[in-house]
């Protein structure tokens, strides 16, 4: 599954535009800033969040090293915030990405989450979003 996921990642960060965002939001990236550490890897002008619940978070800032001190990504670059399901609590960003997550989550969370993703679209003005199942 990691290296699938990896492969996944790799090809993303290479097909997808990230040169017209500044900042990136990986929703619920639970594997220790994966997702972010391959694309930011990649682009270098990017400044990432990883957005999950707050144990993950907890857990990806405790790590040593989580996957983007492993790949020599300048702590200034990234940050996790926990809160994932709390009201208003999506960051404002450029782009939000998911990936592999909404088949997690029961029918309720899994619309709570998007509609919340959405909404902070709106707020941001934002239009880009990515869904990766």
């Amino acid at each position: 599954m990691a290296a699938s996921s990896t492969y996944i990642v790799s090809s993303i960060a290479t097909i997808i535009t990230f040169s017209r965002f500044k900042l990136l939001v990986d929703i619920d990236g639970r594997s220790l800033g994966t997702l972010l550490s391959i694309i930011l890897k990649e682009h270098q002008h990017l400044f990432g969040i990883g957005f999950d619940l707050d144990h993950v978070t907890e857990n990806a800032t405790m790590t040593k090293p989580n996957k983007l001190k492993e790949k020599q990504i300048k702590k200034t670059r990234y940050q996790f915030i926990p809160d994932m399901f709390k009201p208003k609590t999506i960051p404002k960003a450029d782009a939000y990405m998911m990936k592999s997550i909404i088949h997690d989550w029961n029918d309720e969370k899994s619309i709570r989450l998007t509609n919340k993703n959405y909404e902070s679209k709106t707020i941001t003005g934002s239009q880009n979003d990515g869904i990766i199942e």
